[in-house]
């Protein structure tokens, strides 16, 4: 061979090697080789191998292509139809039938709406429009809380009394404002003479406090219970009173005779002047006669 013919081949292969696909920077031709070199191996060396990435398909599209599909947003709009067949609460007197609901302050009652009072508050009322209004200033109401419950009134003629139930008015508004509280149910009952601890019934105490052994004298006499000479038409007496379970009780009575009392708790036994008998006068030995 001649020098010339053999640098003419060897220059043909360079010029082969320089415009061939390099791998390295030719992915297409990367991959050839890379499976080129795969089925090779898998060739010498077994049976074939499943591959070891499989791409996922969902409703027909991969998971590539799905990352670049836009996002569907699904809006439901209800329909005239449903619309109208809405379930509507009724109003006052109307029928709750089987949805069992009432407007406002209204409340199913067999199947009817009705007022619920207890809706409006002591001081409110529902109205044919199923809300609540104020009732007018001074309207009778029923107090939440009522001050007079179970607390003293007080003494009236030697009776302890308790208060009655508070009354309420409303102010105009949604308000029950309390009244004074009044005479209630006695509790104790002793003669005005026999009491001995006034503070024992006072006001606003509560109830369950009151004593009548400490209230009222149970048995013995008292600044107003007690030996009396009291003046007669016909004869004056004299009267040992005394208390007994709280009544002033006379325990025995004594006549002056012809005589006037001599004070309160004396008959007078001398004759000084015709208004010491009681017949106006009196004899020469100071005797009634």
């Amino acid at each position: 061979m001649s020098p010339w013919r053999s640098f003419g081949l060897t220059g043909a292969a360079l010029l082969l090697a320089c415009i061939k696909a390099n791998p390295a920077f030719d992915p297409d031709a990367s991959a050839s080789a890379s499976g080129s070199a795969g089925s090779s191996s898998a060739a010498s060396s077994g049976p074939d191998l499943p591959p070891t990435t499989t791409a996922t398909t969902t409703s027909g599209v991969s998971d590539s292509d799905a990352t670049s599909l836009p996002t569907t947003t699904t809006i439901t709009t209800a329909t005239t139809a449903e619309l109208t067949t809405a379930v509507r609460c009724g109003l006052l007197n109307e029928p709750c039938g089987d949805s069992n609901c009432c407007t406002g302050c209204g409340l199913c009652m067999a199947g009817t709406c009705m007022p619920d009072p207890s809706v409006c508050g002591p001081c409110g009322a529902c109205g044919d429009d199923s809300q609540c209004a104020p009732q007018p200033m001074s309207t009778p109401c029923k107090l939440a809380d009522d001050p007079c419950a179970g607390k003293i009134w007080g003494l009236d003629n030697g009776l302890c009394f308790a208060n009655a139930p508070g009354d309420g008015l409303c102010d105009g508004g949604d308000q029950c404002l309390p009244q004074a509280c009044t005479q209630g149910d006695k509790l104790v009952g002793c003669d005005a003479a026999c009491i001995i601890d006034p503070a024992n019934c006072a006001a606003d105490m509560p109830v369950a406090q009151v004593d009548p052994n400490l209230l009222c004298a149970q048995d013995g006499p008292t600044p107003n219970c007690k030996l009396a000479c009291i003046p007669g038409d016909s004869e004056d007496k004299l009267f040992n009173y005394s208390c007994k379970a709280g009544l002033c009780t006379p325990l025995s009575t004594t006549s002056c005779g012809k005589y006037t009392c001599l004070d309160e708790q004396t008959c007078d036994t001398n004759c000084d002047d015709n208004g010491d008998c009681k017949q106006g006068f009196c004899n020469g030995s100071q005797l009634c006669q």
